[in-house]
C-alpha cells in the first residue's frame, strides 16, 4: 500500500532552515538524502509555524458490529459537547471551534481547529486516539 500524508498544521520554513543548518554543522550526512531530512525536520513539533494554535487531529477507528457513519456522528456530537463544556469566559469570545472529517485507510480522521480538556471524551470513546500536531492521511492505493 501507498499513502500519502499532510501535516494538518502549517509549518514554519526559518524553524525548518534553522534546524537543517544545525543538523548540518553538527555532523555529516549524505546530500541525496537531503529531501527526506528536510521533511523529517518541517514535521517535528517545534517546527510548526503556530505552536500555541495547533490543530488537533482525532484518529476514529470503527467498532465491529455497529455502524460506523452513525457512531460517527455521535462521536462529532460529543466532540462539540466537550469543547462547549471546557470552555472558560475568555473562551467564549472566540468563534465556534470547527471538525472537519476525512475518510482514511482505517476509519476516519476528525480534525479540530480548537485545543481543549480532552480526557473525560477519550474515556468514553476508546476507538478514538488523539494526535496532536500529527499527518492526515490524504491518499492511498493498493498494489493488487
Amino acid at each position: 500500500m501507498s499513502r500519502m500524508y499532510f501535516s494538518v498544521n502549517p509549518r514554519s520554513n526559518a524553524k525548518t532552515f534553522k534546524a537543517l543548518q544545525h543538523k548540518m554543522l553538527d555532523g555529516e550526512f549524505n546530500l541525496s538524502s537531503l529531501p527526506q531530512r528536510v521533511a523529517a525536520l518541517a514535521a517535528l513539533k517545534e517546527n510548526a509555524y503556530d505552536s500555541r494554535h495547533l490543530k488537533w487531529m482525532f484518529d476514529f477507528d470503527p467498532v465491529p458490529g455497529l455502524d460506523t457513519k452513525s457512531l460517527l456522528e455521535n462521536f462529532l456530537s460529543d466532540l462539540q459537547l466537550a469543547h462547549k463544556l471546557t470552555q472558560t469566559k475568555y473562551d467564549e469570545t472566540r468563534p465556534k471551534m470547527t471538525a472537519r472529517t476525512y475518510k482514511t485507510p482505517n476509519g476516519y480522521a476528525v480534525v479540530v481547529d480548537q485545543r481543549f480538556d480532552t480526557r473525560e471524551l477519550l474515556e468514553t470513546w476508546t476507538n478514538v486516539e488523539l494526535k496532536k500536531d500529527d499527518l492526515l492521511c490524504v491518499g492511498w492505493s493498493r498494489n493488487c
